[in-house]
């Protein structure tokens, strides 16, 4: 996947790893040499998540904004023309209500054409789970799919079947804690890589 779109949006459940996988993100579009970035934070719900993102922005050299409200975008979008991308962080919101939905589109950057949403999930979640917390979030129409916690689940299998069974596409991968070494863009070679290591599973599982 190429991340042309200047703005990358991250939502998904709490304690998904959305925040490690932004920074991550980051991390690597730096190494890269895209270095006109900044971390935006939405997140006024969870205690200290601002002051997370402004530290890791502070280690990454990065512009760190805090935004509470649709009005707070309309001052600080005319500054960031000049940005190649703009990485804004979501709260943890199970989406139950029409409330939390109102507030999530409230809280969006008013731009449309050089934007792309990400959920953030954890591979080590239930089929189940997975398909639910897909069914709340199509409604705020997120254009991929971020798997965290991979060297955490035994088995990927839940990957496969939820790219199966829900119309999206998979952007990359978390597979473990390091920044920002433990972050895959998503391939055709590593889906197959993970389908041939489930078969491995299996086998093992057969002969044991």
């Amino acid at each position: 996947h190429q991340t042309k779109e200047q703005f990358h949006l991250f939502i998904g459940p709490s304690g998904s790893g959305k925040t490690s996988a932004l920074v991550k993100l980051a991390s690597q579009l730096l190494l890269k040499g895209k270095t006109r970035i900044a971390l935006i934070s939405t997140d006024t719900s969870k205690v200290g998540a601002a002051e997370q993102m402004k530290i890791f922005s502070q280690i990454l050299n990065v512009p760190f904004l805090s935004i509470r409200s649709q009005q707070d975008w309309a001052h600080v979008i005319p500054h960031l023309d000049s940005l190649d991308h703009v990485l804004v962080d979501y709260a943890g919101i199970n989406l139950k209500s029409h409330e939390e939905i109102d507030y999530l589109n409230l809280i969006s950057p008013p731009v449309f054409n050089s934007k792309r949403t990400h959920l953030v999930l954890s591979a080590t979640a239930k089929d189940a789970d997975l398909y639910e917390c897909a069914k709340r979030y199509e409604k705020f129409k997120f254009d991929d799919v971020i798997f965290n916690a991979l060297d955490e689940a035994s088995q990927h299998g839940n990957i496969y079947n939820f790219v199966t069974r829900v119309n999206t596409s998979l952007f990359a991968f978390g597979i473990g804690p390091r920044v920002p070494e433990d972050f895959e863009m998503a391939s055709g070679e590593r889906i197959v890589d993970l389908l041939l290591k489930i078969t491995q599973n299996i086998k093992q599982d057969v002969e044991l």
